[in-house]
C-alpha cells in the first residue's frame, strides 16, 4: 500500500454525518464549526488556542468522535484563561504552605478567588460547571462518545471566555439596568396581552426581560414572552407546544404600565398591550383553568423544557450578537 492510498481513510467523510443530513463539508462547516468571536480584551493566547479547537471541529467531518476532542480542547482553554485572568487582576496562582514553600492553587481555588474579586461578574456560576466537565473528561473510566451533544459546550464556551475578560464594572452596570427594567415592566409579567411583532399578533401570558447585554456598544434587552394556547392540555400531553417568543430590543418606550413599544435589532417596531377583547379573555380563562388542573408529573417537565429553552436562546443570542 503506497502513502497516497494509506491516507485515504483520513480524507473520507464520516458516514455518520449522513444521519444528520450533512452531505458536504461546506454544509458541515455552516452547522457544526462554531467560529471563535472575541472582543479586544481577550488575550491573544486564548484566541489562538480557540483556532486550534476550530480545526479539531473541522476534522470531525472525517472522524465523528473528534467533536468530543474539540470540547476537551475548549475545557483546557478555559483552565488557561482562568489563570490568565487571575494574573490580570492580581490573584496569585500559588499559596504558601509549611516552611514558606509554595504550592500551585488548583482550578477550584482559583475560580473561588475570582468570585471574591469580581463579585458582580460572579464567574464561578459557569466556571464551576465547566470545571466539573473538565474533571470528568480528563479522568475517564471508559471510552465514551457524546458527539453532537458536545456542541452545547462550544457556543457557551465562547461566551464564557469573552465574559471572563470583561471588567467587573460591566456586570455591575448590567445588573443595575436589568433591575431597573424589571421594575418598570413588572405589570407586564403576568396577564392577558397581545404581542405585535414581525407583522403578526399573538396572545401572550405576559412578557419580561431576562438579560441586558451590550451589542455594538449599546445596551440591548433580551425578552421572553409566553404564548397562550387554545388547547393547552392536549398540546402538553402530545409534547407539541410551540416554544416561547424571544426578542431583543435596542429601544424600549413605555406608554404606561400595561403597554410598551420597542425597536428590534433589525430596526422594526413591536408592541405589547393588554387585551380587553372578550374572545381573547375566554381563551385565556380556559388556558388558566387547564394549567391549574394539570398534574405535577405532566406540568413540571414542560416547565423544565421551557427554562432550558430560555437558557439556550439567551446563550445563542449572546454568541451571535455580543462578540466580533
Amino acid at each position: 500500500m503506497d502513502k497516497e492510498e494509506s491516507l485515504s481513510q483520513y480524507e473520507t467523510p464520516d458516514s455518520r454525518w449522513s444521519l444528520f443530513n450533512v452531505n458536504s463539508f461546506k454544509e458541515y462547516e455552516s452547522k457544526y464549526i462554531i467560529k471563535g468571536k472575541f472582543h479586544g480584551q481577550v488575550p491573544t493566547d486564548v484566541v489562538e488556542a480557540y483556532k486550534s479547537a476550530e480545526h479539531i471541529m473541522a476534522q470531525a467531518y472525517y472522524h465523528y468522535p473528534l467533536l468530543d476532542e474539540a470540547a476537551n480542547k475548549l475545557l483546557r482553554i478555559m483552565e488557561m484563561a482562568v489563570k490568565m485572568r487571575c494574573l490580570e487582576i492580581d490573584i496569585e496562582l500559588k499559596f504558601k504552605v509549611k516552611d514558606k514553600k509554595e504550592k500551585k492553587k488548583d482550578l477550584n481555588r482559583l475560580i473561588n478567588d475570582l468570585d471574591k474579586k469580581e463579585v458582580f461578574k460572579n464567574p464561578g456560576r459557569h466556571l464551576h460547571v465547566a470545571r466539573g466537565l473538565r474533571n470528568y473528561s480528563m479522568h475517564p473510566e471508559k471510552n465514551s462518545l457524546h458527539g453532537t451533544l458536545s456542541l452545547n459546550i462550544y457556543e457557551q464556551m465562547v461566551n464564557l471566555l469573552n465574559e471572563l475578560f470583561l471588567p467587573d464594572s460591566y456586570f455591575k452596570e448590567k445588573s443595575e439596568l436589568l433591575q431597573s427594567l424589571e421594575v418598570k415592566t413588572n405589570e407586564l409579567k403576568n396577564g392577558l396581552f397581545v404581542l405585535n411583532i414581525n407583522n403578526k399578533s399573538f396572545l401572550i401570558q405576559g412578557a419580561k426581560p431576562v438579560s441586558v447585554d451590550k451589542v455594538n456598544g449599546n445596551w440591548v434587552s433580551f425578552w421572553v414572552a409566553h404564548p397562550i394556547f387554545k388547547e393547552f392540555k392536549k398540546l402538553v400531553e402530545g409534547k407539541v407546544l410551540d416554544p416561547p417568543f424571544f426578542f431583543a430590543l435596542k429601544e424600549v418606550d413605555f406608554i404606561n404600565s400595561f403597554q410598551l413599544v420597542g425597536k428590534l435589532l433589525n430596526e422594526t417596531s413591536m408592541s405589547i398591550c393588554r387585551s380587553n377583547n372578550q374572545t381573547d379573555n375566554s381563551i385565556y380563562e380556559k388556558f388558566l383553568n387547564e394549567q391549574a388542573r394539570m398534574t405535577h408529573e405532566l406540568f413540571e417537565p414542560y416547565k423544565m423544557l421551557i427554562n432550558s429553552k430560555i437558557g439556550t436562546e439567551l446563550m445563542r443570542f449572546r454568541y451571535l450578537n455580543c462578540w466580533h
